[in-house]
């Protein structure tokens, strides 16, 4: 008997979620049975009546298994259906030009927002805490790292979105343990092999919160970190000190030149006027 194929629609969406299933192959089994991967099994006869429709309630991912039996021979095939949650808030056809928001509940990165550059039937997103993959180093500019995060989305590409935004939060206790300045936060995403700093901004902070929103031109491995900063040198220029005026009248200093006595000056003047009398005399 040969295998099946297995074809079921939609194979993802929101809890209560219902599947078709179609079924398709050569011959005509006598009799299959369908497991629907929660416990319960669908059995019949004939190839008409495998084709229909499967309900989820729960949310969840389940591995639909088909046998089908031809006298002595049997063969089968899975596929998988996906029942997402309610309250994820991550499916969502989005118009062409429409800004839309995506929460994300018990996450740092809380808020996921794109605007469509395209009309997108269908988009659901996922933030998940990660270790910093080996062979990959921090981004080089952060003096600290809070978290690492990895953003991706289903069924569509980056280049589907004109932009998007990512907003998350870091207890104020992180930055007074390590003493960091809060305004230096940068939001960095590794693409081809690189950091890359993100334009990063403060929104708002609470008592306990500071929430940061920063834009992104895809999704990837994300780090929140904060940019090492050296504080500017304070140069403080002083004047000399004036020094006080001395007290009482100023004093000349005496002078170092050996001084002559007045009586030897005028033996000179004498000896000097007699000479030229002799002289005239002559």
């Amino acid at each position: 008997m040969p295998a099946p194929t297995l074809r079921l629609s939609p194979a993802e969406g929101l809890a209560p979620l219902s599947a078709g299933v179609e079924v398709e192959g050569p011959g005509e089994p006598d009799s299959w049975n369908l497991s629907l991967g929660d416990g319960r099994w669908i059995n019949g006869t004939g190839s008409d009546a495998i084709n229909g429709t499967v309900n989820y309630t729960k949310v969840g991912e389940y591995t639909l298994r088909l046998i089908v039996s031809r006298g002595e021979f049997s063969n089968s095939t899975t596929g998988t259906v996906k029942a997402l949650a309610q309250s994820s808030d991550g499916v969502r056809k989005l118009p062409a030009g429409t800004h839309n928001s995506f929460r994300v509940p018990d996450s740092t990165i809380y808020e996921v927002g794109v605007i469509a550059g395209e009309t997108i039937p269908y988009v659901f997103f996922t933030v998940e805490k990660k270790s910093l993959p080996s062979g990959i180093t921090p981004p080089p500019e952060a003096f600290a790292v809070y978290e690492y995060n990895e953003v991706t989305h289903s069924r569509v590409s980056d280049s589907s979105f004109n932009g998007a935004t990512l907003s998350f939060s870091v207890p104020k206790t992180w930055f007074e343990e390590h003493g960091l300045i809060i305004e230096n936060v940068v939001l960095y995403r590794y693409h081809n092999g690189s950091w890359q700093a993100l334009d990063t901004e403060v929104l708002d902070e609470d008592a306990t919160d500071v929430r940061f929103s920063a834009k992104t031109p895809g999704f990837s491995l994300f780090a929140i970190g904060v940019r090492a900063s050296t504080p500017e040198m304070e140069v403080e220029v002083r004047a000399a000190p004036e020094l006080p005026e001395p007290a009482g009248t100023p004093v000349e200093p005496e002078s170092t030149q050996e001084k002559i006595p007045v009586w030897y000056g005028q033996a000179v003047l004498a000896i000097g006027a007699a000479y030229l009398l002799k002289k005239r005399r002559l």
